[in-house]
């Protein structure tokens, strides 16, 4: 029987080691310099094995061992922020009706050489620290109190609440430029890092507090209009706290992230809006979504150019993990318009589909004498198309993800004579304009800087979105290696 054995090591952007195979059967995911590695002991006893978790630093050097009966690092926390991080901790006490053992969790903080900074077992939950400040909630009260890394409280008082989504917020709105928003009695307020109480209370956030999202200046709203609108189901709203100025909520969409040239993306009845940090509308969408089938979007659209290898005996093993059906073909002669050379070409003539969506071709034709080769994510080359702007730069619309899992980078190649074809959509929208695509290649397997070819450019029409809106992507499983 063949046992199986895991490993994991690290490497840095050159591709040399920083932490070789064998040291460590598994390092979780790096946050702010820090990763958790796992390593199994052999033991003289009928367990056989025992499992060490390490903290170690981004040169792979390890910082401590945590002593897995006294605590363990919250890892939905986010690793250490400010150099502390929050370990959850137990005591056992005895139930005074069954009289059995129960075991009560409590938080504290350690630092990176594993030091547990205070006790506190009255503690039962700790945010991530930000300018040397977290927020403790109380397991009997339920109200969260101003600490520092030591646990001693700022300030006098204790918040019902604070605006903080620990497990899905962003840790870096917590205090976003030194001041946070917690809940009293009388309303909500900003706060500085001291705990002082910065102005009266905010009172129209009383009516949405259940429903913000902070994001840095801005406190973004949602309204529940279900039962008056069949169609959608909120809507969204936001307060620039800078300026002091509240849009309602009167939009169906609202992207919290304020982008591009400080603006908004929403959209309302289906047209798209791009606001103001104040809520001017900048730019609408004049007419309704294309009804001539064809792509009508708002933003960048990701990566989709999959391709395989013809098999070669002297190239076994180039040809990557991820699958692809696309594998490469002969050129047809007529199709060469530049011989012996790597092409790039945009056919609008000929008829595809894409998605359901009306289509167009784009061919890499090798015609040259020599096999020519291309980095590819789980076999999806680094092809993209771009546009014109409007000070006639060329700038991407559509991007390359990245994936965590370094089995989805491997290398294609395309023999001499060989051609790939894609189909690519042809997009619809209101700013007319220039189009490409843009290719990286390489002449050699070991050649280190890559190459760049271009196509012949397009006439076509985009949205302004799909030169910034990059959508947040939610991997579709376990096993989906992608989060952007």
């Amino acid at each position: 029987m063949v046992q199986s054995k895991f490993e994991s090591g690290l490497i840095n952007s050159n591709g040399k080691w920083i932490v070789p195979y064998g040291k460590y059967r598994n390092i979780r995911q790096y946050g702010n310099g820090f990763a958790i590695a796992e390593r199994y002991n052999q033991t003289d006893d009928e367990k056989g094995w025992t499992r060490l978790d390490a903290v170690v630093d981004h040169l792979g050097n390890q910082k401590f061992i945590m002593p897995a009966k006294k605590f363990f690092l919250q890892s939905s926390r986010g690793g250490f922020y400010d150099g502390l991080a929050i370990a959850d901790f137990v005591y056992t006490i005895e139930d005074s009706f069954t009289h059995k053992s129960l075991e009560i969790f409590y938080q504290s903080v350690v630092n990176i050489n594993g030091e547990v900074l205070f006790s506190d077992t009255s503690i039962a939950e700790i945010t991530p620290f930000a300018y040397n400040r977290a927020f403790a909630r109380n397991r009997s009260t339920k109200k969260w109190k101003l600490i520092n890394p030591f646990g001693h409280q700022k300030g006098d008082s204790t918040f019902e609440e604070i605006m903080f989504d620990n497990y899905r917020g962003n840790i870096d709105e917590l205090f976003y430029d030194g001041y946070a928003y917690v809940k009293l009695a009388k309303g909500w307020y900003k706060i500085n890092t001291n705990g002082v109480l910065l102005d009266s209370p905010i009172a129209f956030l009383d009516d949405f507090e259940h429903h913000m999202v902070r994001s840095g200046d801005f406190i973004f709203v949602d309204e529940d209009i279900s039962d008056q609108n069949s169609e959608y189901y909120n809507a969204y709203g936001f307060w620039n706290a800078k300026k002091n100025v509240m849009v309602p909520p009167t939009y169906h969409d609202i992207n919290t992230n304020v982008i591009g040239d400080n603006l908004i993306y929403a959209n309302k009845n289906g047209h798209i809006y791009y606001l103001s940090q104040t809520g001017d509308v900048i730019w609408k969408q004049k007419k309704s979504r294309s009804k001539k089938n064809y792509l009508d979007i708002d933003f960048m659209n990701r990566g989709y150019y999959y391709a395989s290898s013809a098999y070669k005996s002297e190239l076994a093993g180039y040809g990557g993990w991820g699958q692809s059906d696309n594998q490469s073909k002969k050129i047809d002669e007529r199709e060469i318009q530049i011989p012996c050379n790597l092409q790039l070409r945009i056919d609008q003539n000929k008829k595809a589909k894409w998605e359901g969506y009306k289509g167009m071709k784009v061919y890499v034709t090798n015609s040259s004498k020599d096999t020519i080769y291309f980095n590819a994510q789980d076999s999806r080359l680094y092809l993209k198309l771009q546009a014109k702007n409007k000070k006639g730069e060329w700038q991407d619309i559509e991007y390359l993800p990245s994936s965590w899992c370094g089995n989805s980078y491997h290398m294609v190649y395309l023999a001499s004579g060989e051609c790939w074809e894609f189909n690519a959509p042809i997009y619809h929208g209101e700013v007319k304009t220039k189009l490409r695509a843009q290719l990286y290649y390489k002449k050699t397997i070991d050649q280190e800087k890559e190459d760049l070819i271009y196509s012949n450019e397009i006439d076509g029409s985009i949205n302004p979105g799909q030169f910034w809106n990059k959508r947040t992507y939610y991997p579709g499983g376990i096993m989906d290696p992608y989060n952007d």
